[in-house]
C-alpha cells in the first residue's frame, strides 16, 4: 500500500514537471475577434493590449500578442512586460493604424519589458506630449536584448512637446527598419529621436530619425551601433557625451540650413566615434552660427581632464560650412582625430583656439576643393554616386568584412571602373557599372603543363569558377594580356617559367591574385660522343724524356684522361707532359662531356730515340 501510495506521488510530481517543461504557446488578441489564431480576444482600447500581455506574461512559455488596428489609449505610464527566461513575448500589430498612446500627457512613456527573443513590432507609437514639463520618453525597452521592429514613433497631433525622447534603448535593445519623426516645423524644440542609456550594445538598423538629435549615446560605458540608417538632423545626427558611437554605411543630412552631422566629445571619461561608409551633407547656414560636418572636441562645458578619438572613414562630407572643426579645451586633454580614405574640403577645416594640442593624422583624402562629388541626384535626394565620381574604387584598399552592405544592401565593395577592383566606395552607396554585378571575382585554375619538359612549347588550360569568365596571361613576367583556353607557350628557352593567369567575369571584375603555375624546360638528352683534336704538331721522333701535348674537345666542359702505352690512364688537361721511355710511346688522350659521353681515344706515335 505504501508503494502504491509513493509511486502515485511520484507519477503527479513527474506530470507536473513535463507540464511545465512542455508549457503550450498561446496567442492573445487584442481588438481581433476575427482572428482565428487567436486563444483568446481582449476588447476595450483602453485595457484590452495590457489585458493581453498580462495573460502572456502569466502563461510560461513564449507567447505572441497580435493587436487589431485603431487608437490604444492606455493608462501611462504603460508598462508591457513579461518576465522569466524562457517567457518571451512577441507584442504585433496591424500596422501603423495599430497606434499606442499613453494618456497622461505629463508622462506618457510606454514600456517594452521582456526576455531574450521578443520583440514589438508593426505599430504606431504616438507621444501625447502637451504639458509644460520637458523630458519625457516615448518607448522605453529593456529586459535582454527586446527588439523594436517596423515601428512609426511621432508625436500626437498638435503636441509641441520640447525635450522629449523617441526612443530609448537600454540593456542590449535594438530598433530596426523603424521611423521616428519628432520634427515639429517652425518651433524651436529640442527633441531626440534615439537616446541610447545603456551599458551594454544598443542597435539602430535600417530605421530613419528624423529631430533636433537623432541619436544620442548618453552612458559612458555603453556602445551604440548605428548601421544603414538614414539620421535628418534639424541641430545634430549623433551626438557622443562619452562612450562609443559607431554609424557605419549610414546617411546624415543637415537639411534646413542649420546643424552638425556628428558632435564627438568626452566629459571625463573616453568617448569613441568612428563613421564609417557614410554620406554627410549640410545646407550652407541660415544663420550666424556656421553648420559643421563634424566637431570633435575634448571637455564637455567641464575642466575635466577629458579623452576623445574621433575616426571617420570611407566616408564623404559635403555642403556643410565647415567640414571638421576640432580642439583640446585644456592642456590635460587629449583628442585624437584619424580619416582614413574619405572626402570632404580640407581648406574647410578648423582649429579651434583650445589650450591642448590636438592629434590630427590623415590619410587617403579626397580632396572635395571646388570639386563635385558626383551624386546622382542631389537636389530630389538621390546621394547614390553617378558614372565618373571621384568617390569610386577610391576607399580603403583592404577588403571589407565578407557580407558587408551599404546603404541600399549592395555589396559594400564593387567594381566601378575600367581596372575591374573590387573595391569599396566612399560614402554611404556603393557604385556598379552594371546593376546585376555580383562584385564577386571569379577564380581561375590552371592546370600542369602538357608534354615532355624538353619541348620548347608548353601547353596548358584554364577553369574559373563564375560561366562566361575570360582570361588574361601573363608569361614569365611580362604585362597581361587577354588568352584563351587552352594556351600554348611556345619558343621556350632551357631553365624555369611561370604563367599567370587572372579570370575576368562577365562584369569585368578581374581577378587580383593571379594563379601561378611554375614549370622548367631542360635540354635535350646529349648522346654524341666528343671529339678529341690535337691543337699543335707532335713530333715523331725526340730526344726528350718529356714531351707537351697540347689538345682540345669539340664540346666545351668535357673532361680529359691521359695515358703512354699500357700505363694507367690519369686526370690530364692541355697542355700534358708525356713521360716518355725509350723506343715507340703510343700517347692516347680521351674526352669526356657533360652528359657523360667518351670520344675516341685520339692517338699519336713518339719515338724517343
Amino acid at each position: 500500500m505504501k508503494h502504491t501510495v509513493l509511486i502515485a506521488a511520484l507519477g503527479v510530481a513527474l506530470a507536473g514537471l513535463i507540464g511545465a517543461g512542455q508549457a503550450q504557446a498561446n496567442t492573445y488578441c487584442a481588438e481581433l475577434p476575427a482572428d482565428l489564431s487567436c486563444d483568446q480576444n481582449f476588447t476595450g482600447t483602453t485595457t484590452a493590449i495590457q489585458a493581453a500581455v498580462t495573460e502572456a506574461d502569466t502563461n510560461p512559455g513564449p507567447d505572441t500578442v497580435k493587436v487589431g488596428p485603431g487608437i490604444f489609449v492606455m493608462a501611462s505610464p504603460v508598462f508591457l512586460d513579461s518576465f522569466g527566461p524562457d517567457n518571451q513575448l512577441t507584442l504585433t500589430g496591424s500596422g501603423p493604424t495599430t497606434v499606442l498612446k499613453g494618456s497622461d500627457p505629463t508622462d506618457p512613456e510606454i514600456h517594452f519589458h521582456a526576455p531574450a527573443g521578443s520583440s514589438i513590432n508593426s505599430l504606431t507609437i504616438s507621444i501625447t506630449d502637451e504639458g509644460p514639463t520637458s523630458g519625457k520618453r516615448g518607448l522605453v525597452l529593456t529586459g535582454d536584448a527586446p527588439v523594436a521592429n517596423d515601428l512609426d514613433v511621432n508625436f500626437v497631433s498638435g503636441a509641441t512637446g520640447d525635450k522629449t525622447t523617441g526612443v530609448v534603448l537600454q540593456d542590449g535593445a535594438t530598433l530596426k527598419n523603424s521611423r521616428v519623426n519628432l520634427y515639429v516645423p517652425n518651433a524651436s524644440l529640442v527633441n531626440t529621436a534615439v537616446a541610447s542609456t545603456g551599458s551594454g550594445t544598443q542597435t539602430v538598423q535600417g530605421s530613419t530619425l528624423t529631430a533636433f538629435r537623432d541619436v544620442d549615446q548618453r552612458n559612458t560605458s555603453g556602445t551604440v551601433e548605428v548601421r544603414k540608417s538614414a539620421l535628418i538632423a534639424i541641430g545634430v545626427g549623433g551626438l557622443n557625451q562619452g562612450g562609443t558611437l559607431n554609424i557605419r554605411d549610414s546617411v546624415i543630412v543637415n537639411p534646413y540650413g542649420n546643424g552638425d552631422g556628428i558632435f564627438a566629445s568626452s566629459s571625463g571619461a573616453f568617448s569613441d566615434t568612428l563613421v564609417e561608409g557614410t554620406t554627410m551633407l549640410g545646407t550652407p547656414t541660415a544663420g550666424p552660427t556656421p553648420t559643421v560636418g563634424v566637431v570633435a572636441q575634448a571637455s564637455w562645458g567641464d575642466p575635466t581632464p577629458a579623452n576623445t578619438r574621433f575616426r571617420l572613414n570611407n566616408s564623404v562630407i559635403y555642403g556643410y560650412d565647415y567640414a571638421i572643426t576640432y580642439a583640446e579645451f585644456y592642456p590635460e586633454d587629449t583628442l585624437n582625430i584619424a580619416v582614413d580614405s574619405s572626402a570632404y574640403d580640407p581648406t574647410r577645416v578648423s582649429a579651434g583656439a583650445g589650450l591642448g594640442t590636438p592629434t590630427f593624422v590623415t590619410q587617403g583624402l579626397v580632396d572635395l576643393n571646388g570639386v563635385d562629388p558626383g551624386f546622382k541626384e542631389l537636389p530630389t535626394g538621390d546621394y547614390s554616386l553617378d558614372s565618373g565620381s571621384p568617390l569610386i574604387d577610391t576607399g580603403q584598399a583592404a577588403d571589407p568584412a565578407p557580407g558587408s552592405l551599404d546603404f541600399q544592401g549592395n555589396p559594400r565593395a564593387c567594381h566601378g571602373t575600367a581596372a575591374g577592383v573590387i573595391r569599396r566606395d566612399i560614402g554611404a552607396y556603393e557604385y556598379r557599372t552594371d546593376p546585376n554585378d555580383d562584385c564577386v571575382y571569379s577564380v581561375a585554375s590552371v592546370s600542369a603543363p602538357s608534354g615532355a619538359n624538353t619541348d620548347k612549347s608548353r601547353t596548358f588550360t584554364f577553369t574559373a569558377t563564375k560561366p562566361g569568365s575570360t582570361y588574361l596571361c601573363s608569361l614569365d613576367g611580362a604585362a597581361f594580356a587577354a588568352c584563351q583556353s587552352p594556351y600554348t607557350a611556345s619558343g621556350l628557352s632551357v631553365g624555369g617559367h611561370e604563367l599567370r593567369v587572372r579570370a575576368r567575369d562577365t562584369y569585368g571584375n578581374i581577378q587580383q591574385t593571379p594563379a601561378a603555375r611554375s614549370f622548367t624546360t631542360t635540354a635535350a638528352a646529349d648522346k654524341t660522343p666528343p671529339v678529341v683534336k690535337l691543337t699543335k704538331k707532335v713530333p715523331k721522333k725526340t730526344k726528350k724524356k718529356t714531351l707537351k701535348i697540347s689538345f682540345r674537345s669539340s664540346e666545351a666542359g668535357s673532361t680529359f684522361t691521359c695515358r703512354v702505352g699500357k700505363a694507367k690512364a690519369k686526370k690530364c688537361r692541355s697542355p700534358w707532359k708525356a713521360k716518355l721511355k725509350k723506343g715507340t710511346n703510343v700517347v692516347s688522350i680521351v674526352a669526356r662531356d657533360k652528359a657523360g659521353n667518351v670520344s675516341k681515344p685520339a692517338k699519336v706515335k713518339i719515338r724517343k730515340k
